[in-house]
Protein backbone atom coordinates (compact mmCIF):
# COMPACT_ATOMS: atom_id res chain seq x y z
CA UNK A 1 0.00 0.00 0.00
CA UNK A 2 0.93 3.60 -0.29
CA UNK A 3 2.61 5.50 2.10
CA UNK A 4 -0.38 7.91 1.46
CA UNK A 5 -3.35 6.60 2.47
CA UNK A 6 -5.91 8.39 -0.18
CA UNK A 7 -9.44 10.00 1.33
CA UNK A 8 -11.58 6.97 0.33
CA UNK A 9 -8.72 4.55 2.85
CA UNK A 10 -8.90 6.98 5.46
CA UNK A 11 -12.99 7.12 5.26
CA UNK A 12 -12.79 3.08 5.37
CA UNK A 13 -10.57 2.79 7.97
CA UNK A 14 -12.47 5.17 9.99
CA UNK A 15 -15.17 3.20 9.49
CA UNK A 16 -13.76 0.05 10.43
CA UNK A 17 -12.42 1.25 13.35
CA UNK A 18 -15.93 2.83 14.54
CA UNK A 19 -18.63 -0.23 14.04
CA UNK A 20 -15.58 -3.23 13.64
CA UNK A 21 -17.91 -6.08 13.86
CA UNK A 22 -20.33 -4.26 10.85
CA UNK A 23 -19.13 -6.33 8.00
CA UNK A 24 -22.16 -5.94 5.74
CA UNK A 25 -22.24 -2.05 6.25
CA UNK A 26 -18.34 -2.02 5.58
CA UNK A 27 -19.31 -3.26 2.31
CA UNK A 28 -22.00 -1.04 1.42
CA UNK A 29 -19.71 2.04 2.78
CA UNK A 30 -17.09 0.78 0.04
CA UNK A 31 -19.44 -0.02 -2.52
CA UNK A 32 -20.51 3.37 -2.46
CA UNK A 33 -17.23 5.14 -2.05
CA UNK A 34 -15.96 3.53 -4.85
CA UNK A 35 -18.33 5.23 -6.93
CA UNK A 36 -18.12 8.69 -5.68
CA UNK A 37 -14.40 8.02 -4.79
CA UNK A 38 -13.07 9.80 -7.93
CA UNK A 39 -15.06 12.90 -7.40
CA UNK A 40 -14.04 13.34 -4.11
CA UNK A 41 -10.16 12.78 -4.33
CA UNK A 42 -10.67 15.82 -6.96
CA UNK A 43 -12.73 17.98 -4.63
CA UNK A 44 -11.48 18.70 -1.75
CA UNK A 45 -14.45 21.14 -0.59
CA UNK A 46 -16.32 17.73 -0.09
CA UNK A 47 -13.98 16.70 2.61
CA UNK A 48 -13.99 19.61 4.31
CA UNK A 49 -17.21 19.71 4.67
CA UNK A 50 -17.61 16.29 5.60
CA UNK A 51 -20.24 15.16 3.83
CA UNK A 52 -18.96 11.80 3.44
CA UNK A 53 -19.21 11.54 6.72
CA UNK A 54 -22.69 13.03 7.06
CA UNK A 55 -24.11 10.23 4.30
CA UNK A 56 -22.58 7.22 5.70
CA UNK A 57 -24.06 7.78 9.63
CA UNK A 58 -27.19 6.75 10.20
CA UNK A 59 -29.84 8.56 11.34
CA UNK A 60 -31.59 5.92 13.02
CA UNK A 61 -31.02 1.82 13.84
CA UNK A 62 -34.08 -0.07 14.38
CA UNK A 63 -33.52 -3.54 15.19
CA UNK A 64 -36.97 -5.66 16.36
CA UNK A 65 -37.26 -9.45 17.05
CA UNK A 66 -39.66 -11.69 14.88
CA UNK A 67 -40.72 -14.65 16.81
CA UNK A 68 -41.95 -17.91 15.21
CA UNK A 69 -43.10 -21.32 15.27
CA UNK A 70 -41.58 -24.20 13.02
CA UNK A 71 -44.32 -26.76 12.24
CA UNK A 72 -41.91 -28.56 10.35
CA UNK A 73 -42.06 -29.72 6.44
CA UNK A 74 -45.40 -30.37 5.74
CA UNK A 75 -44.15 -33.22 2.78
CA UNK A 76 -42.76 -35.12 6.14
CA UNK A 77 -43.60 -33.32 9.12
CA UNK A 78 -39.58 -32.68 9.89
CA UNK A 79 -37.88 -29.52 10.60
CA UNK A 80 -34.21 -28.43 10.93
CA UNK A 81 -35.11 -26.05 13.82
CA UNK A 82 -38.08 -27.45 15.58
CA UNK A 83 -40.20 -25.23 17.75
CA UNK A 84 -39.70 -21.81 18.80
CA UNK A 85 -37.56 -19.57 16.36
CA UNK A 86 -36.84 -16.27 15.71
CA UNK A 87 -35.27 -13.75 13.32
CA UNK A 88 -33.35 -10.21 14.36
CA UNK A 89 -34.20 -8.12 11.28
CA UNK A 90 -32.95 -4.25 11.52
CA UNK A 91 -33.85 -0.83 9.49
CA UNK A 92 -31.60 1.28 9.03
CA UNK A 93 -32.79 5.11 7.97
CA UNK A 94 -30.73 7.73 6.94
CA UNK A 95 -30.87 10.65 4.27
CA UNK A 96 -34.59 9.78 3.31
CA UNK A 97 -33.00 6.24 2.68
CA UNK A 98 -33.86 3.04 4.15
CA UNK A 99 -31.88 -0.22 4.13
CA UNK A 100 -32.94 -3.47 6.04
CA UNK A 101 -31.81 -6.89 6.40
CA UNK A 102 -33.37 -10.01 8.01
CA UNK A 103 -30.29 -11.96 9.77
Amino acid sequence: MNARMSFVDKIMSWVKDRDPEQYEFHQAVEGVLDTIGPVLERNPGYRRLAVVERIIEPERVISFRVPWMDDGDPGTGESWLPGANEQRPWLVQGGGASFSSFC
